[in-house]
């Protein structure tokens, strides 16, 4: 068994006490004790503790200024903690050289490089730097593991491309290759799906959790994409109110930290079902009998227009499979309309 699992607790909120009073357990990558991070003195949190462990994808998750991308930079070394140490190994980030740095960890911020005229391969190829002598030569074994990260992550047919000619989606893997070249034991990302559309946002998630599981690295990224989050991450880490919350998706939700921490108005977060409802509160009620895709997202239709099911309500909505396809029908008392849409029918509900 991973001994990890015999130590981790699966939801705890950060203190004084933790990570500076034990050893490191085995697989630790990064660890942070009472760090406080801030700018020019102000602190943004209290004291931190925490972990991360090879072989996890942690997503750093909360609401706009919480302090998420300054907890990544602090933890990259990047910026200067204002109290409290952030180790990955021995190393303290802010306190080691660059190449020490390159070394332990490596980064991928949001912002597209501005390198348009460097091929896919000259990009990834720059996450050797840290392995290589004063004059930068690529060797044999640098050349394996340039082509071993561009595989990784399934770039192999562009790699050979002008960056000015590519997408996001794909200028955005082949930073994810440069990263895994430094072949480090820990990977720090912001925002890394900030600019892609819904399919390339799962594919780069997905990408990223596969590495982390299958290379054994620490994967911690900062995202504002709370479903995908949800959905895909080891761990959250979440920051509300100047701490930080962590454990499974599951954990946090059960625990109402991540409703706690996401309330305002207007919206409201569903423990039932893992996702954000918007609109004005049901103020009306109605029956729905039907099964299958067509009776969920008619529920959710309804939720936003303001109407709230009930097993027993004068207004009934029957969901109907014909041999002409999907049919809903609308009954108050004895009176029926039939649509052949939702829209239709939430436009007679209006």
């Amino acid at each position: 068994m991973d001994s990890r699992l015999l130590t981790a607790q699966p939801h705890h909120r950060s203190g004084h006490a933790g990570v500076a009073a034990r050893q490191p357990s085995e697989g630790e990558v990064l660890s942070a004790a009472d760090l406080v991070i801030g700018y020019k003195g102000k602190p943004i949190t209290q004291p931190l503790d925490f972990v991360l462990n090879q072989g996890e994808l942690v997503c750093l998750v909360g609401i706009n200024g919480a302090g998420k991308s300054t907890l990544l930079r602090t933890l990259a070394g990047m910026q200067r903690p204002l109290s409290g140490v952030a180790r990955t190994g021995d190393m303290v980030p802010y306190h080691a050289t660059p190449a020490e740095r390159a070394r332990r960890l490596s980064v991928v911020l949001t912002n597209r490089p501005d390198v348009a005229l460097l091929t896919g391969y000259g990009l990834v190829a720059l996450g050797r730097h840290p392995h290589t002598d004063w004059r930068g030569q690529i060797t044999a074994s640098d050349e394996v593991a340039i082509h071993s990260a561009i595989g990784a992550v399934s770039a192999e047919a562009y790699a050979g491309r002008p960056l000015s000619t590519l997408s996001d989606g794909q200028v955005q893997k082949l930073m994810i290759a440069r990263a895994l070249a430094q072949e480090a034991p820990l990977m720090l990302l912001d925002e890394p799906t900030a600019y892609l559309d819904l399919p390339r946002r799962v594919e780069i998630v997905q990408l990223l959790r596969r590495i982390a599981h299958e290379q054994q690295r620490a994967v911690l990224l900062t995202t504002h994409d709370l479903d995908l989050a949800l959905r895909t991450a080891d761990r959250l880490f979440l920051i509300a109110d100047g701490s930080l919350e962590t454990g499974a998706p599951e954990d946090l939700i059960l625990s109402q930290a991540f409703e706690r921490a996401f309330r305002s108005q207007g919206v409201a977060f569903d423990p039932a079902t893992g996702s954000f409802c918007f609109g004005d509160p049901a103020v009306k009620i109605v029956t729905l009998v039907g099964e299958g895709h067509a009776r969920d997202w008619t529920r959710r239709a309804l939720e936003r227009t303001g109407y709230r099911v009930i097993e027993e309500a004068p207004l009934r909505i029957l969901i109907a499979e014909t041999s002409a396809g999907t049919r809903w029908q609308l009954w108050q008392g004895e009176q029926c309309q039939e649509f052949d849409s939702i829209y239709a029918l939430m436009q007679a509900m209006r």
